[in-house]
């Protein structure tokens, strides 16, 4: 199982308080000795600090999009509101004959950044209650201070005003 947050190209892993980040777990879908046994389950179970949930994106099972009636979720929350952990459950994926077994489970979701110190972030996946892959995102929170002198440095500029825009390595 991989976890990351997805960042755009050219982009960074810094994110700020209140900023939603967009996360991508990918998984194997696992085979069952016997598929169609009644206590059979398949969860992706995330467990963040610093993150609330606010919900999945997308789900694909061997490039299929799977629709909101197709899987399960379930969130638990935290006193000051922030997601204590939250569950997709796929037991329903299994079906009768490991059809889905081996096949590429991609999930996407959206979480608020909640904490001043940024997030981490782990992601399960169990078979029958058994742990079988987990994943970690880390993403961090910074504060830069700029001063503006004039130029021969000998006096700052109060008052000055810039802008400073978001760049790559190359510029």
């Amino acid at each position: 199982l991989t976890k990351q947050q997805k960042v755009e190209e050219g982009g960074n892993k810094f994110v700020g308080r209140g900023e939603t980040v967009t996360f991508e777990i990918v998984t194997t879908f696992p085979s069952f000795p016997d598929p169609d046994a009644a206590n059979n389950t398949y969860k992706i179970v995330d467990t963040p600090d610093g993150l609330n949930i606010k919900g999945v994106n997308s789900i694909t099972i061997g490039g299929a999009a799977l629709s909101e009636e197709e899987y399960e979720t379930d969130e638990d929350e935290k006193s000051d509101g922030s997601t204590q952990s939250y569950e997709i459950d796929l037991t329903s994926q299994i079906g009768k004959t490991n059809a889905n077994a081996g096949k590429t489970v991609t999930i996407e979701y959206s979480a608020v950044v909640t904490d001043e110190d940024g997030y981490s972030n782990t992601a399960n996946a169990t078979r029958n209650e058994i742990n079988i892959g987990t994943g970690e995102e880390e993403g961090y929170t910074a504060d830069i201070t700029v001063t503006k002198y004039n130029e021969d440095r000998t006096q700052v500029l109060n008052g000055a005003e810039f802008q400073v825009y978001h760049g790559t390595k190359d510029q």
